[in-house]
């Protein structure tokens, strides 16, 4: 008699499985997949609030930084961040200023946090207005760590033009770099790190050292900030630009060569090529799979500077080229091979001034003999 009740048990519990098994099964693959989709855990928006005479605009929390937006009021004269704490871990660098009536970008780097951790942060300021005393403010910052981006190639559907990026610099520092993303050009993602337009004066390479070639963030024309490139217009004669080989490989490992072969006339060569740097041999540049996209002059441009060392003028690794390019940083073969940044100071510079090179051994590559144009370089 016992025996028959067990095995009715067992039945009915064979039976329950059956019938509801299935059932638990897709309750439990249905709550796994809400988890992996974070529904459990929704990611929580930053936000930062300051006291008057100050607005926080915006922030973003990054693994190793936070980067802030502040507003001042024009009764300020000077403003400081003093200290900066998030999740119990102290700054150890702020950068940034904070003047009258502007928006001023603060960065507070050497952190290390987690990717998607919720954090808290303190932070003082301390400002004078015109013929006061010293005061001081505080406030608060809450939110989750985000990917900051480092390249435009980390922008998915931005438009072309200006933004900003957080690469690090050599010495493991995040800093803020506003840079200009082509956005359309095959695919884009884009970042421009060099443009040298024939002549005119004070380039931002024109002498420039070589610590200032690896680490400099975006350097423009006479220290001012650059207006939008116009290459692919008539008008080419606005933008000098440049930014350190520190940062390049950060932004991609392949690079874009855009030039126009005449002065004053519209971008008519192009290549690409997949590039990697030996810093540890000055800078050499290492490229393969070049390809001309338009054009028709790419083995020149290719062969006159792949695989030799970078130059500058306290660092010439070239038979004195920079000297004889107005002081003109490139990777140089010889004097005469070319460079798409030659550095001349006026029209009348020839072959030294703008973007030339030899289209093989022995042909300019830039018709009218001589004549030079101007060029740019993206790395994505």
């Amino acid at each position: 008699m016992k025996r028959g009740c067990n095995s009715k048990r067992g039945q009915v519990a064979m039976e329950f499985l059956m019938t509801y098994g299935w059932a638990i099964i897709i309750i439990l693959l249905a709550i796994a997949a809400l988890w992996l989709l974070g529904v459990f855990s929704p990611s929580v928006s930053s936000t930062c609030q300051l006291e008057a005479p100050f607005n926080c605009q915006d922030v973003l929390i990054g693994e190793n930084a936070v980067v802030l937006k502040i507003a001042t009021g024009t009764d300020i004269s000077t403003a400081t961040v003093n200290s900066m704490t998030v999740n119990g871990q102290a700054c150890s660098s702020i950068d940034g200023t904070l003047n009258s009536n502007q928006v001023g970008d603060i960065i507070c780097t050497g952190l290390t946090l987690e990717e998607d951790e919720k954090t808290t942060a303190e932070i003082t300021i301390s400002y004078n207005r015109p013929g006061g005393l010293t005061k001081s403010v505080e406030g608060a910052i809450s939110g989750s760590t985000t990917k900051l981006p480092v390249s435009c190639n980390d922008l998915g559907g931005a438009t072309s033009g200006w933004h900003q990026v957080y690469p690090k610099t050599t010495s493991n520092v995040v800093k803020i770099m506003d840079v200009y993303c082509d956005m359309t050009t095959d695919g884009g993602g884009w970042t421009l790190v060099w443009s040298n337009l024939r002549g005119g004066i004070n380039k931002p390479v024109t002498n420039m050292l070589w610590n200032d070639a690896i680490d400099t963030t975006t350097r423009t024309s006479f220290g001012t900030t650059a207006t939008t490139p116009k290459h692919h217009s008539a008008d080419l004669e606005t933008f000098n630009y440049y930014i350190g080989l520190g940062f390049w490989e950060q932004f991609g490992d392949e690079i874009r060569y855009d030039w126009s072969t005449d002065y004053g006339q519209p971008l008519d060569q192009q290549m690409y090529a997949d590039f990697s740097f030996d810093e540890a041999n000055d800078y050499t540049i290492q490229m393969s799979n070049y390809q001309q996209k338009i054009g028709s002059v790419t083995a020149g441009l290719y062969g006159t500077h792949n695989n030799f060392p970078f130059s500058t003028l306290d660092d010439d690794n070239s038979p004195g080229c920079v000297s004889q390019h107005s002081g003109t940083p490139w990777w140089y073969e010889s004097c005469w091979s070319g460079s798409i940044n030659a550095g001349g100071e006026t029209e009348a510079s020839g072959h030294k001034n703008g973007a030339q090179w030899w289209a093989s051994y022995n042909t300019w590559g830039v018709p009218g003999g001589q004549g030079s144009g101007n060029g740019w370089i993206y790395v994505r």
